[in-house]
């Protein structure tokens, strides 16, 4: 069981039965979280703490929350901020699993259980804490910590426990820095024959992003245009003109070339809308609060868990024809 999910979940999976998401902002009303499987018999897994090796020695800790939907669920990776840990998504994790999904919760080199590396591939391990690590290795959170989550998943995914192509990434002000050089990265891998590499990192969510952190800087998006036209949702409090949402729309602004253009006019009949909701692949959400990162999933008036799931249930649950099953 996840650290902090034993005890409270039994009230937690009472709410979330009723769950509305009820929008004025950008996304519309889309109705309730869906049932967590298709077989009301069959339990949902419990969450299952793992421990991953990356290719540098990190012994990464991690908290895998399944799914009952088999080769129909999305896999969601979340990413937690600069001195976060893992437990900073357990409300976001438990009600994405309910609603159907796989979602994986790493602890990034540094933080929370993740303070060790191996030496040499010998039992004795090295300590490593995140306000030490230098500024050369905070981009191996990116390059080598998510690397090693997403072959997790991909485990995974050939032993049709989840759909590796339909790869969605969840990442809180650092993390959400960490979580676009990693889609640069895994969109960046070179294809070979009959062999497909990277490429499946399908919908961002990034919450209050950060674009520059010490030495690390969020790749310009302008130059790497499969990932800038990737479906995404930004979030961030807009209260007092926060810097956050004055992220957002900066970013907005830069990638609107790349996605299309949602206008709804007064002529366009309720057929028109729905063509032209179903192919919105871009959407803010701007609460007017003060609340940042993953502390806005303190607040349940704001719904946070509601946006991330209808914006998971629209761009890749409804449009998983495009996006079949293979073993990898």
């Amino acid at each position: 069981m996840a650290r902090g999910s034993q005890g409270r979940g039994i009230s937690y999976w009472a709410m979330l039965a009723a769950f509305v998401a009820i929008w004025s902002v950008a996304l519309p009303v889309f109705g309730q979280v869906p049932a967590a499987g298709k077989d009301e018999k069959k339990e949902i897994p419990k969450p299952e703490d793992i421990t991953l090796d990356t290719s540098d020695g990190v012994i990464l800790k991690c908290t895998y929350y399944g799914s009952l939907n088999e080769k129909n669920a999305v896999p969601v990776i979340l990413v937690h901020g600069w001195g976060g840990s893992r437990k900073d998504y357990d409300k976001l994790a438990l009600g994405l699993q309910a609603a159907g999904h796989a979602v994986i919760v790493p602890d990034l080199r540094g933080h929370g259980g993740s303070i060790a590396r191996k030496l040499n591939g010998a039992q004795a391990a090295q300590p490593i804490a995140f306000n030490a690590l230098k500024p050369g290795e905070i981009p191996a959170m990116a390059t080598i910590d998510l690397e090693a989550v997403k072959q997790y998943l991909m485990k995974e995914n050939n032993a049709g426990k989840l759909n590796i192509e339909m790869l969605c990434i969840v990442g809180s002000e650092f993390g959400a820095l960490i979580s676009v050089n990693w889609a640069v990265q895994d969109w960046s891998w070179q294809q070979l024959p009959n062999i497909k590499q990277g490429q499946d990192v399908k919908a961002l969510v990034l919450i209050s992003p950060e674009t520059q952190f010490k030495a690390l800087k969020m790749q310009n998006l302008s130059q790497f245009p499969a990932v800038a036209q990737l479906s995404m949702l930004m979030i961030a409090g807009k209260k007092n003109n926060h810097k956050a949402a004055q992220e957002v729309k900066r970013l907005e602004n830069t990638l609107e070339r790349f996605h299309y253009k949602y206008s709804i006019e007064p002529k366009d009949d309720e057929k028109i809308r729905a063509e032209k909701e179903k192919k919105r692949d871009f959407f803010t959400y701007l609460p007017d609060t003060t609340l940042q990162g993953t502390k806005l999933l303190s607040d349940d008036s704001l719904q946070l868990l509601a946006a991330v799931n209808t914006f998971i249930q629209r761009r890749l649950v409804n449009n998983r024809d495009l996006y079949a099953w293979t073993s990898r």
